[in-house]
């Protein structure tokens, strides 16, 4: 097997651009030298294509990374027709027919690329293919029609240190995700793709316009998905990925807000003007840096009462922020750590109360002890006493300081064991599950109740006006499932990294509460896109899975808030 050389490629290179010199007569070709290689344009007059005529046709050859030992890819970059397969899918595999050979030459695609062109009747969904890892110059989608790149920075709520600049690129048909090089200007590299259709809901913040969660559907055995992102044109990529769903066939429907169930005039508006939330939000960053500096318990539960006065606070003015407390809430009940302090200091002031009630007892047993020697010293004295009586008093007095001293002990014995009871233990699901049934002690009571407090505001998409919800938030589904992800190819093995998104229940119906929800339903038009089912990554063909979390973290399982596929260290 060839091996790759800097030396190999730049006289492939050379060799390559020789060769295209003979189809100059032909066709309109330029060659340019970007900082990912070569790239050669390609431009055929007077051509239909899939039915649409156009006065020229323009396909991009990428000669990218380890060419020639790595393929190259082939796009289209005129937009004809909506759908259009110009949305940088690579092309080389429908247009040679065969397995990538370090032989092929660009001069043999470019011919191959008119019986392409004249032979193209497959669905175009079944065209082309994306590449996970590969690196995409993102300007390109910036000048098409009905298409858009839109900066964006990845974040998590339950993990305020995941930040990750992204880019998300919208097509006629597809939703990209890139992670930007940050050497390379204006490049990107693929960590996911999906089709519109798999979008089951976009929210976006009332209060934080740039605040965008998209929720995916469940495909197979890879299960629904939440995803958040800071989108600098969140405005935009709505009102885009809107437009591109309706002209795939799909109808969209949008309810009116619904009416608070809980005022802000329902809530003691004397005591919401009382409240400094500003000192609240100062108070709780203090103690929050205290707690890192050393964990003490006056310090968990001032930090539990100040998170509890900021939920309350939010929740009441319908403020996205009661989320943010909400989950700090939560997560401080599932820290172990704090957790045990607390038990621990449970166990000492246990352990005092119980001190405590035991020299009470002993003082009892002492004052009942001095009255009896009391009475058997008047008894002795007294004269006119048979001496029958002062023996039998004698044994009276005995037998009741022995019953005593037995009382005693039990009760110090009953008391120690008390006291080596372990503790109740603490369980995060125990503190969810109450959460969600509404049994939980006052810290959370007024945040649970406050939660109902949230407003909704829906646009629901629908194939048809027949078509009915069965809940707030569930659309019936009328199509099956397009497919989320792409199989990766021996080339490029990906390392998949599970970020931490711990999520409980609670926490994503909280999370959800304070958007305005999006929702969008798979639609079968006669022009829509099913992915073929080899794209679908199936558990068995993932290499270099890393699971950073816990082992029930899986692919075929997944229980998290966002999967990200990285390529960092098998960039090309």
């Amino acid at each position: 097997m060839a091996t790759f050389t800097n030396e190999l490629q730049e006289t492939r290179f050379k060799r390559e651009l020789e060769l295209l010199e003979d189809l100059k007569n032909t066709f309109t070709i330029t060659a340019k030298k970007s900082s990912l290689g070569y790239t050669v344009q390609i431009s055929m007059e007077n051509q239909s294509f899939f039915g649409f005529d156009s006065k020229s046709l323009v396909f991009e050859i990428h000669l990218h990374g380890k060419f020639p030992l790595q393929q190259p890819k082939v796009m289209l970059e005129t937009v004809i027709g909506f759908p259009s397969i110009a949305d940088g899918r690579d092309l080389l595999e429908d247009i040679i027919r065969r397995k990538w050979d370090s032989s092929i030459t660009a001069y043999e695609i470019i011919n191959l690329l008119v019986n392409f062109i004249s032979s193209s009747q497959n669905q175009i969904s079944l065209i082309g293919k994306y590449h996970l890892g590969h690196p995409y110059f993102l300007d390109s989608w910036e000048v098409k029609e009905s298409m858009g790149a839109f900066p964006c920075i990845e974040v998590d709520p339950l993990n305020p240190k995941f930040n990750r600049e992204r880019a998300i690129v919208i097509t006629h048909t597809m939703v990209l995700q890139f992670d930007i090089n940050p050497h390379l200007n204006n490049v990107g590299h693929l960590i996911f793709w999906a089709t519109l259709q798999s979008i089951e809901a976009i929210s976006k913040s009332k209060i934080d316009p740039d605040r965008l969660n998209i929720q995916w559907k469940r495909c197979g055995k890879i299960q629904g998905f939440c995803q958040q992102f800071r989108v600098f044109k969140s405005k935009e990529l709505v009102e885009l990925i809107l437009s591109n769903v309706e002209k795939l066939g799909v109808s969209i429907k949008k309810e009116k807000p619904k009416t608070p169930t809980l005022q802000e005039e329902d809530v003691n508006v004397n005591s919401l003007e009382r409240i400094n939330v500003k000192e609240i939000l100062e108070k709780i960053n203090e103690t929050e840096k205290d707690i890192e500096n050393g964990i003490y318990k006056d310090k968990i539960n001032s930090l539990i009462s100040l998170y509890q006065q900021a939920t309350e606070y939010f929740s009441a003015l319908n403020d996205p922020q009661f989320d943010i407390y909400l989950q700090k809430m939560l997560a401080l009940f599932k820290n172990e750590q704090y957790m045990k302090i607390l038990r621990e200091d449970e166990e000492v002031e246990k352990k005092e109360e119980n001190s405590e009630k035991d020299e009470e007892v002993k003082e009892q047993v002492g004052d009942s002890s001095n009255e009896d020697l009391i009475k058997q010293e008047n008894s002795k004295n007294n004269e006119e006493t048979d001496a029958n009586e002062v023996i039998n008093e004698e044994k009276s007095e005995k037998e009741t300081a022995e019953a005593l001293n037995k009382d005693l002990e039990s009760v110090s014995q009953q008391e120690v064991t008390e006291t080596m009871e372990a503790p109740q233990e603490f369980s995060p699901q125990v503190i969810e599950a109450d959460l969600q049934n509404g049994n939980v002690d006052s810290i959370l009571e007024d945040v649970i109740k406050a939660t109902e407090a949230i407003i909704f505001e829906n646009i629901e998409i629908s194939t048809d006006e027949n078509s009915t919800i069965k809940n707030q938030n569930e659309l019936i589904i009328d199509a099956s499932l397009e497919s989320l992800h792409e199989t990766l190819s021996e080339e490029t093995k990906e390392k998949i990294l599970i970020e931490e998104n711990k999520e409980s229940n609670l926490a994503e119906e909280s999370e959800e509460s304070n958007f305005i929800e999006t929702e969008i339903i798979s639609a079968e038009p006669e022009n829509s896109l099913t992915e073929p089912e080899n794209n679908v990554i199936e558990p068995d063909k993932l290499d270099n899975v890393q699971n950073l979390e816990q082992e029930e973290y899986k692919l075929q399982s997944i229980n998290i808030k966002s999967i990200t596929y990285y390529a960092e260290d098998n960039r090309i």
